[in-house]
């Protein structure tokens, strides 16, 4: 988490957008079918790269302090994003607030995107990843919900 801190967004767009060339280059990926996942870098990476077919967000940051590193939130991009959104947030989550979420499923809204976002009633940040804030009911919902948006969106 550390070293995340200190990594630009312009910094992961560009080691992202290495990750999608390398992929393209496989011989056992459907090129026109590439998708994303993660938090707040899926958010942005969405806007980032048009050809994006899916992108799952676990508890990714809507809205951040901005800074000479995080120039824009996700949420100021919103009207870029051209794949369709899976959200999965939790409502006790101390980092994100739900009011934030909301926020991005207005904007998101209000920019005729596709998408879906749930908010699990009592999942705290990192309800997915093993540890004190695991949530076993929300991580089998949540993942449910990813790999059968990823099934929907990502075909060859």
């Amino acid at each position: 988490m550390n070293a995340l801190g200190k990594l630009s967004d312009a910094d992961a767009m560009a080691d992202l957008d290495a990750g999608v060339e390398y992929l393209k280059k496989q011989p056992v990926v459907f090129t026109n079918s590439i998708g994303c996942m993660g938090g707040r870098f899926s958010l942005l990476f969405a806007a980032h790269r048009k050809e994006l077919k899916s992108a799952v967000v676990f508890y990714g940051r809507p809205l951040n302090k901005t800074t000479p590193l995080q120039p824009k939130s996700p949420i100021d991009l919103a009207s870029e994003i051209a794949a369709p959104v899976l959200g999965n947030y939790g409502a006790a989550d101390a980092g994100i607030p739900v009011d934030d979420v909301q926020k991005l499923e207005e904007a998101l809204k209000k920019s005729n995107k596709t998408f879906d976002i749930k908010i699990y009633p009592e999942a705290k940040h990192a309800f997915h990843k093993e540890g004190p804030n695991y949530n076993a009911e929300a991580s089998r919902d949540a993942w449910k919900r990813a790999v059968d948006w990823l099934g929907k969106y990502l075909k060859p």
